[in-house]
């Protein structure tokens, strides 16, 4: 009995021995793991991060088991296998959960949300990126908490930049560049170049090499082989696009391409490559250019990652059209546009899809640069302009696209649509009327004669009749204005910002106010959509319910906007009410609150509101009404 005792010691004791040298090996082997990352050997990273991860499990540390799963997920999502990498990833984050390692479950499930974002699953990868929100604030007190939580904010912020949302995206990477100093260097240098990234989206590109240099000199410090491509490619995408400078743009895609294929990052050598075609395209190349984007395609396919895939496609029509090869451009930019409304579709959220087509126009645009060249059908131009009309309104109220045969049956005897297209410096106009359909070809018109006009019109200078008349030239005088009594315009982009009304007319130089009622649409679709018509009303019904904004003393919105006094707003009411006669609800100065707007409205003939209007076309969910809290704030 004692001999077995001392055997079953011994055994035990060896067990344990056994399983320290496992433990052991399995750290080495994640300390190598997380050290090929850095370096971009990704293959290495993978199967270091397997074999420690069995190692693990048997050493029976959960934790490091853990560990060991992100670091082969991390790895297959930088080799663009995001099929394997979430598996891999999402058992981290169930195997964290289970073990309430709160800590772990957060970063496998930032992981997830990456890996999600690469395939364009940006619904699933916001929820992922949420819910380890919610763990991280949960957690308040720990010591991990000040760093993971910016972490997880750099990839919501990251969300809203992909999905158009740059101002949101803007004032979320301020915050996290106050809090930066709990953030690792590699991780500050990726802060960098999403804001370099952003601030070129936003019109600065100097402000956005200067983020880029910042993050390259970070990413040498620390040899991170991946965020050196990733930045070497924006700088490249600053230089050709926005500074000209395409031979340097060259060799900084040339340079990030030789990177990634050394490293086995797919996706970055896509990216890469498709940029080298891009500058290669304006040099005069087209040759070498198509060679480049097809090759790009060709990766991004195999990776399935939609983004890379419609850029692609575009790139290619771009060459075609480039080329004089109208259909096979019309092909290329068609599945361009159907791969990025497969995404858009994908995104669950309204309020996500609002913006989503802001870097994404170019698609469209193409389709309509090319079937402008020849004889373009009605239908077809229409068809490529709504697409890209008020989609989150759209969503909203559950309008579908519509087609010209039946808008047309929604117009009057003469009243005419006109829907403009404003690429770059070009203009273009689809024409529609009960009895005609018809694209007008126009003039050029640059975004700086609207913004002359817009300043001179607020100024109250005397310039604005000479800009009108110019502006005038170009989006009225080719339109068949005589019989038309009333037209409904939709403009497109800086067009929008045109007080039509005040344009003048070359016949006599009246304005166009004057010769016929002007109305807007933001969307061609939504007037298929029709009003309910309306029956008789009994005299005790409402009428009106109209709204004026109050007080004395200019006051600030939510967004820190200064909003100045309307002494006129009271009056207006009063004057509208007088003029359409039967029961009216007035809401005047600081009685004008939000919260007399809900669905008891739904039933009232006329709304009217005398206030401020913000028209936010970074954001367009922050557009707004001004209106007045109990403690005469405004909201």
């Amino acid at each position: 009995m004692r001999a077995l005792l001392q055997f079953v010691f011994l055994m035990s004791a060896l067990l344990r021995t056994s399983l320290h040298a496992q433990f052991d090996r399995a750290s080495e082997l994640a300390a190598a793991g997380e050290s090929e990352l850095a370096k971009g050997k990704y293959e290495e990273a993978v199967r270091h991060g397997s074999e420690c991860a069995t190692m693990s499990l048997a050493a029976g540390r959960t934790d490091q088991h853990i560990r060991c799963l992100t670091i082969a997920g991390r790895a297959r999502v930088y080799q663009g296998k995001y099929a394997e990498a979430l598996g891999v990833l999402q058992e981290a984050a169930t195997l964290a959960r289970a073990h309430l390692l709160q800590e772990s479950e957060a970063a496998a499930l930032i992981d997830v949300g990456s890996a999600q974002y690469y395939l364009g699953d940006y619904t699933n990868s916001f929820d992922a990126f949420h819910r380890a929100l919610n763990i991280v604030e949960r957690q308040r007190a720990q010591r991990w908490y000040p760093r993971m939580r910016q972490i997880v904010m750099a990839n919501l912020a990251m969300i809203e930049q992909r999905l158009g949302h740059y101002l949101r995206a803007l004032d979320m990477y301020r915050a996290l560049e106050e809090g930066a100093a709990s953030m690792r260097p590699s991780e500050i240098a990726r802060l960098q170049s999403n804001i370099g990234a952003l601030y070129r989206r936003l019109g600065d590109p100097y402000k956005a090499i200067s983020r880029y240099e910042a993050a390259e000199r970070l990413f040498a410090q620390q040899r991170d082989r991946d965020g050196e491509i990733g930045v070497a490619t924006n700088r490249g995408i600053a230089l050709a696009l926005d500074i000209g400078d395409l031979s340097g743009a060259l060799a900084a895609f040339e340079r990030a391409a030789r990177l990634a294929t050394t490293s086995g990052n797919r996706r970055e050598q896509a990216q890469a490559t498709l940029y080298s075609s891009e500058a290669l395209r304006r040099l005069g190349d087209l040759e070498k250019a198509r060679t480049k984007a097809e090759l790009a395609l060709s990766i991004a396919e195999e990776l399935k990652a939609s983004e890379e895939t419609w850029k692609a496609l575009v790139s290619l029509g771009s060459i075609a059209e480039d080329a004089g090869k109208d259909d096979l451009a019309i092909t290329h930019f068609r599945k361009a546009i159907q791969t990025i409304e497969k995404l858009r579709t994908g995104i669950a959220a309204i309020t996500l899809r609002a913006g989503f087509l802001g870097d994404k126009i170019e698609a469209y645009d193409g389709a309509i640069r090319v079937l402008l060249r020849g004889h373009p059908d009605p239908e077809e131009i229409f068809h490529d302009l709504e697409q890209s009309r008020a989609r989150s309104l759209r969503d909203r109220l559950k309008v579908a696209l519509g087609n010209v045969a039946r808008l047309r049956g929604q117009l009057n005897h003469g009243e005419a649509l006109v829907e403009y297209w404003h690429s770059s410096d070009r203009v273009a106009a689809l024409w529609i009327t009960r009895q005609q359909a018809t694209v007008i070809p126009m003039g050029s018109l640059s975004g700086r004669a609207v913004e002359d006009l817009i300043s001179s019109l607020k100024s109250g200078s005397d310039q604005w009749e000479s800009r009108a008349r110019r502006i005038a030239q170009v989006l009225l005088d080719p339109l068949p204005l005589q019989g038309v009594s009333r037209i409904r315009v939709v403009a497109d982009r800086r067009l929008q910002a045109i007080p039509f009304e005040a344009l003048p007319l070359s016949a006599g130089g009246r304005l166009l106010v004057d010769h016929c009622e002007v109305s807007y649409l933001p969307a061609a679709s939504l007037l298929a959509a029709g009003a309910a018509p309306r029956g008789w009303m009994p005299p005790w019904n409402r009428m009106l319910v109209a709204f004026a904004f109050g007080g004395a003393e200019p006051a600030k919105d939510l967004f820190d906007q200064s909003l100045p006094p309307l002494p006129g707003a009271r009056s207006e009411v009063l004057a509208a009410a007088h003029a359409l006669g039967g029961k009216a609800v007035l809401h005047l100065d600081e009685d004008n609150r939000k919260n007399y707007v809900n669905s008891s409205l739904a039933e009232t003939p006329v709304l009217h509101f005398a206030t401020h209007g913000v028209a936010d076309h970074e954001d367009p969910d922050r557009s707004r009404l001004a209106f007045s809290t109990p403690a005469n704030e405004v909201e």
